[in-house]
């Protein structure tokens, strides 16, 4: 890679550059890694809220993190987020299950919904997100 991806996105001085950067930024992760099995193409969801997907084969999990950024410094306060949909790619191995959903925040308990789009990708809603929300996606046969 010419050119050092990271640091550029760092350097950048607004959100809006950021988030401009972001498409190229994936299209290089998935050139060298090729398409993780959780990708999480967003929908409606803010850049100002992060994601990270883990995945728990021996326990039939996979985990969905949620992180509000949305900080107001001047107020010291956090805007929630609210009406957030995405997808998720799931693993092969929870394919074949009913999946649900569990959330956990610590603040609150936002509702999920899931819609299985097809075999392979579950739309996720996630009703409002104050600072954090953990989303545990389970297959049942």
């Amino acid at each position: 890679i010419a050119e050092n991806l990271g640091r550029v996105y760092y350097l950048l001085d607004t959100l809006e550059a950021r988030d401009a950067l972001r498409p190229r930024f994936s299209g290089v992760i998935s050139k060298v890694w090729g398409e993780p099995a959780g990708t999480v193409p967003p929908i409606a969801v803010p850049a100002t809220v992060g994601m990270n997907l883990y995945e728990d084969q021996a326990r039939g999990r996979l985990f969905v993190d949620l992180n509000n950024m949305n900080l107001n410094p001047e107020t010291d306060t956090i805007q929630s987020a609210s009406d957030l949909i995405f997808s998720a790619r799931i693993p092969g191995w929870m394919a074949e299950g009913e999946v649900y959903g569990e959330v956990y925040a610590p603040d609150g308990s936002p509702a999920v919904q899931l819609t299985r789009m097809d075999a392979a990708t579950l739309e996720v809603r996630l009703d409002t997100l104050r600072t954090y929300a953990g989303i545990v996606l389970t297959a049942r046969p």
